[in-house]
């Protein structure tokens, strides 16, 4: 039950407050009485102008619970009324609903039945009657019954424990080398996952010079076949450096020949290059594709049409240009070297 300030100590609050300029944790010593029900009392009865008079409060209070009192008796004077109510809510239906239901058509169909006058009411009646001393009987019963929506307690739950990630080396400790690199060969990785109950899953790569993506469809995404999958593309692009996320599938990096760098915790932004190439490949496909039902060849075509798109921060050539481009580059020089 809410407190109930009296007239006299409405008169103390406008003499401490309004004469005295006392401040509410002040007035909240003096009274007795929290700030924060004083506060609500000030806010809610106030005239216009930030002025606070007891006596307008007083009246606006007693109004207000009279009004609250006989829209509570209107229902409950109403036997027909009453029934209609209670055996709608145990059917589940709002208050606005029932309201509304009586109001249009079935006040009239009583009304020729029982031959009396019915009184026309409104959702908020409804729910003051619920909460009032006459139907507060209605609210627990429902509760009991689960036919009043109420807020359900989360379970709780143990905390998950990740897998731990040996011999990681974050991207603080990472070369300007690799981090900024200014040739080919220094990708990142990351997943594009299918629906829960599907474990395969879609490893993308792409080399943070050229922007040239790689896909590969994956049965699962268990460290072993991750590992393979990763040995393979390494031998095949020449792979120099890579970087991961937090993903326990990585947890086998420490075998690979080359460097391994690792983000932070919740921080993909740090490999924001291969996440914005996720969204690419999601247009072909979205969220809710069953990855386990596309084949290679598509993910392939995806990858082609991708690495084909001109890109601006390449100055709009491709990303195969690019990377035709420094393969020359390299051979040339490596022919340069054999010569002298």
């Amino acid at each position: 039950m809410a407190l109930r300030l009296t007239k006299w100590q409405r008169d103390e609050i406008h003499y401490l407050r309004d004469h005295q300029h006392y401040s509410w944790r002040k007035i909240e010593f003096a009274m007795g009485v929290d700030h924060s029900v004083l506060l609500r009392e000030y806010n809610r009865n106030k005239k216009r102008g930030w002025v606070y008079d007891p006596i307008l409060a007083q009246q606006k209070t007693y109004q207000r619970n009279h009004f609250k009192k006989k829209q509570c008796k209107t229902i409950r004077m109403c036997n027909a009324l009453e029934d209609y109510i209670l055996e709608k809510l145990e059917w589940w239906r709002s208050p606005e609903c029932i309201a509304g239901r009586w109001n249009a058509i079935d006040k009239d169909m009583h009304q020729t039945s029982i031959k009396l006058q019915l009184p026309t009411i409104t959702w908020i009646t409804i729910r003051r009657y619920i909460h009032s001393k006459y139907g507060y009987w209605i609210k627990d019963y429902m509760i009991y019954n689960k036919l009043l929506k109420h807020r359900k307690q989360k379970p709780s739950r143990e905390k998950r424990t990740w897998g731990k990630i040996l011999n990681r080396t974050f991207i603080d400790l990472r070369p300007l080398l690799f981090s900024q690199p200014k040739t080919i060969w220094h990708f990142e990785c990351d997943f594009i996952v299918s629906k829960r109950w599907d474990s395969t899953v879609v490893m993308t790569l792409i080399d943070k010079f050229s922007r040239l993506k790689v896909a590969v469809k994956l049965p699962s995404r268990d460290s072993v076949v991750v590992f393979d999958a990763l040995v393979e593309l390494i031998n095949k692009y020449h792979i120099l450096s890579i970087t991961f996320d937090n993903d326990t599938w990585f947890a086998l990096h420490y075998l690979l020949w080359i460097p391994t760098f690792f983000c932070h915790t919740y921080s993909s932004r740090e490999k924001w290059q291969v996440e914005r190439g996720n969204r690419w490949y999601r247009i072909f496909f979205p969220k809710g594709t069953i990855l386990s039902q596309v084949n290679q060849e598509d993910i392939n075509k995806a990858s082609k049409i991708l690495n084909d798109t001109p890109m601006k921060c390449l100055k709009y050539k491709t990303p195969n240009e690019i990377w035709k481009q420094e393969l020359n580059l390299r051979q040339w020089f490596l022919s340069v070297i054999i010569i002298f």
